[in-house]
């Protein structure tokens, strides 16, 4: 496995603190982000036990496009380049559309979508660098909610849809300069996203980051450009 340099949004909790420990297991290093300032600094030093030189992160609201881009600088800078982006960083909720305020429809289209964007588009002059010497690869944390609607899903439904053509076509445009762009969509992960409460049936963080350590480690001339988990319980 080539050893990475690799950014994970979200990374201080759930999902994203799963792949980003998986990563440094496997050797990479890693930069997280996340908006709460004591959350980041748990995250960092839980995960330095293990690899105190391979780990670094920073405050960053991916809503904000001034943010990401402060924030791939210092990625750039602390793990001299960056040559893996995990668009894990998300937030849900589950509502009768009646009840769904234009506040909360703001914040899940700002943060699902518009997030992916604004580190797609911060981090592409350091990916299409690193694209020169190796792989360089952006993964998107989709859903299976992406192609399967959910009763009280107006918001997350469409975001998770839209994340999955914003995939597939950003795969079109970039897998010519060497940038290979995938979407992993779990089923119901045990993390409380949306207020949904673990079960045991559920998928476990630690099942997607085995699946992204896998993308990251494919020939190079080989995409994983979707791949759906499904708990392999489904529930009674």
């Amino acid at each position: 496995m080539t050893k990475r340099r690799i950014v994970v949004t979200g990374g201080t909790a759930g999902i994203g603190f799963a792949i980003a420990k998986r990563l440094l297991l496997d050797g990479h290093s890693v930069f997280i982000c996340g908006h709460d300032a004591e959350r980041l600094q748990a995250a960092i030093a839980s995960l330095a036990a293990a690899a105190p030189d391979r780990v670094h992160g920073k405050l960053c609201d991916v809503r904000r496009l001034q943010d990401v881009q402060d924030m791939i600088a210092a990625a750039r800078s602390a793990l001299g380049g960056v040559d893996g982006l995990i668009n894990n960083a998300g937030v849900a909720f589950i509502e009768d559309f009646e009840s769904v305020t234009p506040e909360q429809w703001s914040e899940i289209i700002d943060t699902n979508l518009t997030g992916v964007f604004n580190c797609c588009h911060a981090a592409l002059p350091a990916l299409k660098e690193a694209a020169l010497q190796g792989p360089s690869d952006i993964i998107n944390v989709g859903s299976r909610s992406g192609r399967y609607s959910f009763k009280g899903g107006t918001g997350y439904n469409t975001t998770k849809f839209g994340l999955q053509g914003f995939t597939e076509a950003l795969f079109l445009d970039l897998s010519r300069i060497g940038i290979r762009v995938g979407l992993i969509a779990p089923g119901t992960v045990a993390t409380g996203l949306g207020g949904t409460s673990p079960q045991d049936w559920h998928l476990r963080p630690d099942h997607i980051a085995h699946a992204i350590s896998a993308m990251l480690d494919a020939e190079a001339n080989a995409c994983m450009n979707w791949i759906e988990i499904r708990p392999s319980r489904p529930p009674a």
